[in-house]
């Protein structure tokens, strides 16, 4: 399985779980609509995107600095997502933050911080 590949999967499996968690949300649903059909047709842009994400955030993920992940306006993904659905799917787990348990928080730090460990793998 590609880098890509594996990306795509773990991405939706975060997806999943917030699924599961909030099922009343139906935003979730949708983004995991966009992230299938993203892994079809463009496979390696939720990498790409998150690969350049996440070099500017990497310290506070690796840290999971829940401060610096709720005040933080993530304005600057704009410049490097063609479009603000991924700002989208930050705010609306950061609406949702305080509801979770400390064992769901971990498990969202553990989902970025694999994806972060994948795109140190890409060359792009």
């Amino acid at each position: 399985m590609s880098i890509y590949k594996a990306f795509n999967k773990i991405f939706i499996s975060l997806i999943d779980d917030c699924i599961l968690v909030f099922p009343e949300d139906p935003n979730f649903k949708n983004y995991r609509k966009g992230a299938k059909i993203l892994d079809q047709f463009n496979t390696l842009k939720p990498a790409q995107v998150y690969k350049k994400y996440s070099s500017m955030y990497r310290q506070y993920i690796d840290t999971k600095n829940e401060d610096f992940f709720l005040n933080n306006d993530y304005s600057k993904l704009n410049e490097v997502a063609d479009d603000d659905e991924v700002t989208n799917f930050i705010n609306n787990i950061k609406l949702h933050w305080n509801d979770l348990s400390t064992e769901n928080k971990d498990k969202i730090w553990k989902y970025l911080n694999t994806l972060c460990l994948l795109t140190d793998k890409l060359n792009v």
